[in-house]
């Protein structure tokens, strides 16, 4: 559901963390700890760099920038909670970033390349165990993201089928590669 027109005259000024943070503020008022179930609920740490000890740290500056405002709520005998809430300025902000990070494409910086470009430089035995860890590992991804796929998820449904496809489609390319990178180092290993 798209509810604000994105500022195009503006460039996001936000960073990726904002974004998440401000992303899942503007489907609900909510608190630090809400915040944190979502990420975790979400499995959002597996796609993106937010960390829960950066949510504060985050939430401040939204709010030092005025994307969010707060309240303090009440609730029973429990804690005083600051509530995070969506404002307009912060909605054509999430916009314009939304649009920015669907165009943003860069070079793949993994530092799995840099292993696979002194691979020669290791016992060759070692570095076909170490593939073949990392293709184990891959597939425990894969089930993983299967079971995932099929939970009912806080996510809004079009959002976590691309987030999910997106990501198995990029673990099966991996899986594929591997595979190949096996039989070369293997063809290496058996030539004279």
């Amino acid at each position: 559901m798209i509810e604000a027109e994105p500022m195009t005259t503006e460039p996001s000024t936000i960073n990726e963390k904002q974004t998440v943070l401000l992303g899942l503020i503007a489907e609900e008022p909510i608190h630090a700890y809400g915040l944190e179930d979502k990420i975790r609920s979400r499995y959002m740490t597996e796609w993106t760099a937010i960390g829960f000890s950066s949510i504060y740290r985050v939430l401040g500056q939204l709010e030092d920038i005025g994307l969010i405002d707060s309240h303090l709520e009440h609730e029973g005998q429990g804690a005083t909670r600051k509530v995070f809430t969506i404002n307009d300025r912060g909605r054509s902000a999430l916009a314009n970033a939304v649009l920015a990070l669907l165009g943003d494409v860069r070079p793949l910086n993994n530092p799995f390349q840099v292993g696979l470009a002194f691979l020669v430089h290791a016992p060759r035995q070692q570095v076909v165990e170490q593939l073949r860890r990392r293709t184990a590992e891959l597939e425990r991804w894969v089930r993983e993201l299967s079971v995932l796929a099929n939970q009912p998820c806080a996510d809004p449904p079009l959002s976590k089928r691309l987030i999910l496809d997106h990501a198995m489609r990029h673990l099966r390319v991996e899986q594929e590669f591997l595979d190949e990178a096996l039989r070369l180092v293997a063809e290496k290993e058996e030539a004279p």
